[in-house]
């Protein structure tokens, strides 16, 4: 794994709190740095928080990761500012990682992960750690065993002749 993919920000809910702190100890215990959105000025180690972090912090912690990680929650796909987010990441080619915690369905992926996402897996398990070192381009259901179907989307070709 390259030195910036190491650096990881997550983007929770703040009624995630405690799964994202247990996440991110197993994480740094690995030898992941982690930063949290939305982002306060703080680092989950507790570092001072900046006065007046807001949007503009939030996108250079994105530009310092390697990674995006969205925990996929009840409500998630609602969150102010997600999608935002998930589609600044994907505009710096950052990888997009989305994790099941605390109950989190299908119904609850943000529309910009529906379009971005690279792998998608359950917490707690250690297949995680395989998408986040980009081992795994899975979608998995919310038990974490299924892998999740492809799905059928239309596709426009721009004018090209459409193959038959």
């Amino acid at each position: 794994m390259s030195g910036e993919a190491k650096n990881l920000v997550i983007s929770h809910a703040c009624r995630d709190d405690a799964v994202l702190h247990e996440l991110a100890a197993h994480l740094e215990t690995r030898g992941f740095v982690v930063r949290s959105l939305p982002f306060d000025g703080a680092s989950l180690s507790g570092a001072a928080a900046e006065p007046g972090a807001n949007e503009l912090s939030s996108c250079s912690s994105i530009d310092w990761a390697g990674t995006l990680v969205v925990l996929i929650a009840p409500g998630a796909r609602v969150r102010a500012g997600i999608d935002s987010e998930i589609e600044y990441a994907e505009r710096r080619r950052k990888r997009i990682v989305g994790v099941y915690v605390g109950g989190g369905q299908e119904a609850d992926l943000p529309a910009g992960f529906q379009k971005y996402g690279a792998a998608l897996v359950s917490w707690p398990s250690e297949r995680v750690l395989d998408a986040l070192d980009g081992e795994l381009n899975t979608w998995f259901e919310p038990d974490g065993k299924t892998p999740v179907q492809e799905r059928d989307i239309e596709r426009f070709t721009c004018g090209e002749p459409v193959p038959e």
